[in-house]
């Protein structure tokens, strides 16, 4: 039962498959579909910071910010399915994936913010 809980929360398509594939759902708690809903918000929440962090990477040609994002990429797909695997609770799990997509949002949207800054005082 716990490596099916850890796929359901990978994503939702994850728990369609699940679910046609004669899994039985009956046995979870409704917390943890709300938490795949919760996860899947959040995932969006760092996609957004990711493609800003990419965008800001091509515009300014540094390749550094586009490694970064890469890796920051990379490093959240860890957290979200490596401690799953392992019998972290999910309510953890998700925790760390939604404060490290806060943070990865936030420090893009600061790099941004900074950047247009500095556009204009060039100006």
């Amino acid at each position: 039962m716990a490596r099916s809980r850890s796929i359901a929360l990978v994503s939702i398509n994850s728990l369609a498959l699940l679910a046609v594939s004669g899994g039985n759902l009956a046995g979870y708690p409704p917390a943890d579909f709300l938490l795949c809903g919760v996860e899947r918000l959040f995932a969006m929440v760092a996609h957004v910071g990711f493609s800003v962090m990419v965008w800001c990477a091509v515009q300014t040609r540094g390749l550094w910010l586009l490694f970064i994002a890469v890796n920051s990429h990379g490093l959240l797909v860890f957290i979200s399915v490596h401690p799953a695997q392992m019998g972290v609770g999910n309510l953890l799990v998700e925790t760390f994936i939604a404060a490290y997509a806060v943070a990865i949002s936030t420090g893009a949207f600061l790099h941004y913010k900074n950047k247009v800054k500095q556009k204009e005082r060039l100006s």
